[in-house]
Formats: structure tokens, sequence, C-alpha cells
């Protein structure tokens, strides 16, 4: 008999489901329903075989089975066609792949709980699947607004994304990987948070006033300093002393920052201090400042 096989086409690839076995099958000197016609399934080292059914009046025959019946990886599928003389037809075969398991993957950068306060970052994820290709890699971005899809591009198993981070509410966001291959099984568990802060911290001088007057040695100066998005990384208080700035590294203290400077290292005069605020994801407050007057020396007096 003259065998064609219709599906599937060789090198297909199956995931999860039902899987339609069907070739036409063509004897011109005896009847068709006379034709013995078995279906071979090579799944991995073992055989086994089912007996087609003819499909109505047609020439088609069909065995259907699950996906599930078989190893991952590439099985064989072959027609036997046996005529009532006996002529035997097994030459018609083609392989094909099952895959039943969803791409594995990691994501690279950024980690876990990274904090931005820049426009462009690239999220990257390794992807990859044992048994056939990834075919697609979406990173679905939660944005505390309209969640967005970006499709990723591929550099060999490293899938990435260029993401425009200023179009992102400020706050708690997460991006999900959604990893495809080419037997549709879809690995939706690859996900990190990030947090945007696109403003700097802000704040307010404690002690001294603007415009204090000092004769002595010590004095504590003291800030409180605020982020409403992340947390305040360090603040840092800068001293233009008419001579050379120097910065004091501040202390925190339920978010009052203070630190404690010597006065009699400063020149007498007017000087300034001004804070620098830097939180976790490295937006700079320098705005907060006061200023201040040394004076060491006692009034000259003439009778």
């Amino acid at each position: 008999p003259n065998v064609t096989i219709i599906f599937p086409a060789n090198g297909a690839v199956f995931g999860w489901g039902m899987i339609g076995f069907n070739a036409t099958i063509v004897d011109s000197h005896t009847f068709v329903s006379n034709i013995n016609i078995t279906f071979q399934f090579t799944n991995k080292s073992m055989t086994f075989n089912r007996t087609a059914e003819k499909y109505g009046a047609t020439n088609r025959w069909n065995v259907t089975l699950n996906a599930s019946s078989f190893a991952e990886g590439t099985n064989g599928f072959r027609v036997w066609a046996n005529d009532s003389l006996n002529n035997v037809n097994n030459t018609e075969f083609v392989n094909f792949t099952i895959d039943l398991t969803a791409p594995n993957g990691t994501f690279i950068n950024p980690v876990n709980g990274s904090n931005f306060s820049f426009g462009m970052q690239m999220f990257n994820a390794t992807i990859f699947d044992n048994i056939t290709n990834v075919s697609t890699v979406l990173f679905m971005f939660n944005t505390n607004a309209t969640p967005f899809n970006a499709t990723a591009v591929n550099r060999s198993g490293n899938w990435g994304v260029l993401a425009n981070l200023t179009v992102f509410p400020e706050g708690l966001h997460s991006a999900i990987v959604f990893a495809n291959d080419s037997a549709n099984n879809i690995n939706n568990t690859i996900n990190i948070s990030f947090t945007v802060d696109l403003t700097a911290p802000n704040g307010t001088f404690i002690n001294p006033v603007n415009g204090s007057n000092f004769s002595f040695g010590m004095q504590m100066f003291n800030a409180t300093i605020r982020d409403n998005v992340t947390y305040v990384k360090s603040v840092l208080f800068m001293f233009n002393t008419n001579a050379t700035p120097f910065n004091a590294t501040a202390t925190n203290r339920s978010g009052n920052w203070g630190a404690l400077v010597n006065l009699t290292v400063f020149p007498e005069g007017l000087h300034s201090v001004i804070v620098f605020a830097n939180d976790s994801a490295n937006n700079i407050n320098n705005t907060i400042n006061i200023s201040f007057t040394v004076d060491l020396t006692a009034p000259n007096v003439t009778i």
C-alpha cells in the first residue's frame, strides 16, 4: 500500500494534551477496508503499537494518544500497512519531540530589592530549556498603575529588556518573567521586586539656628532627614571654614542626624554648613544649609 503520514510533520514538537496521529493509506489492488493498519511508536528505548481506526469513508487512518504517554525528548512514529495479499509497507516514519517541562531561569540583574533613581535600567534573566527551544520571553512590569509587557531580546540564553523607569510611579514594583518554549510550556515563576525613588531626601536644620554666634569649642550640629520612598543611607555635614572645607559624617538617631564639631579649629568669622543627604537610590539633597559665626576673641576695651 501507498502510505503518506499527514500528521505530525517530521520534527514536530508537542507539549501537554492529546496528539492525533494520522496517515492516508491507499492500495490500488485490494480494498482499503481489508488493509491491516498498525501505528508503531518508539518511546525512547521502548516500542509499542496501536491499531489505527479508519476515519469515515476516507483513506485516512487515525490514532489519538496523550502526550504524557511518551517520554520527554525525541520519539518515533512508523506506519505498518499490510494488505490482503500480505504486502507490507513500513517505510514511512517521522520523528517528533515531547516537551512537558517549562523553561527554567534565574534573574541576573537587577537583584531582588534593588532601588533605582535614574531613567534607563537593563533587566536580564538567564532562560534555558533542556529539551526544546525557548521561543519567547516577556518581562511583565507591575507599575502600581497599568501593568505592561516588554519583549526580551536573546543573547546566548541571556534575555534582556531595557526599561525606562521614569515612566514608573515612585514606590515598590515587580517584574515577572514569562518564558515560553516551542512546546508552549510557560514558566512565570521568575520574579523580583524593586523600588523606584526619584526624589531626594528632605530635611530641616534643628540646631544651631541660622545666624548663630559661637565662642566656645565643641558644638553639635543636628538636622532631621527623612525619605518618603526608600531610606536615608548617609548624611554628611560640609563645613566651609574660610580655609579648607571639610566633611563630618553624621550619626543617625531615629531620623535626627548629628555631628559634633570642634569650632576652635575654625578661623574666626562667618562660616556655613551644608547638609548632603543621600538615600538608598542615590538621590542627593544638598539644599539644607545655615550660616554661623565663630568669635573666640573678647572685645577690645579702652578707657
